[in-house]
């Protein structure tokens, strides 16, 4: 899921402990809608998209009722990685 680059930044260990994070604060994502995705630049024949999505949050006692997800993608050919996900509460 994670390519090269973005395990150069962390280990898995800390990933699994940011998502525990997550998890711990919004338990789960209630719905999830595509908004849209925009090119965010080139490195050579790589394209970094971010994908934007709506997100809802189930729990009563969730930070948040709702948000947006916004995942980093850096495309190459017919491969793909993940670079970044980042939520932001509403």
């Amino acid at each position: 899921m994670f390519g090269s680059s973005a395990k150069a930044q962390f280990t898995k260990e800390t990933a699994d402990t940011e998502f525990k994070k997550l998890q711990k604060y919004f338990k789960s994502v209630k719905d999830g809608t595509y908004t849209y995705t925009e090119l965010a630049g080139t490195q050579g024949n790589t394209k970094i998209y971010n994908v934007y999505y709506a997100v809802s949050f189930p729990e009563p006692d969730a930070l948040a009722k709702s948000g947006k997800l916004k995942i980093t993608l850096a495309v190459q050919a017919q491969d793909w990685q993940i670079y970044g996900i980042r939520l932001d509460t509403i």
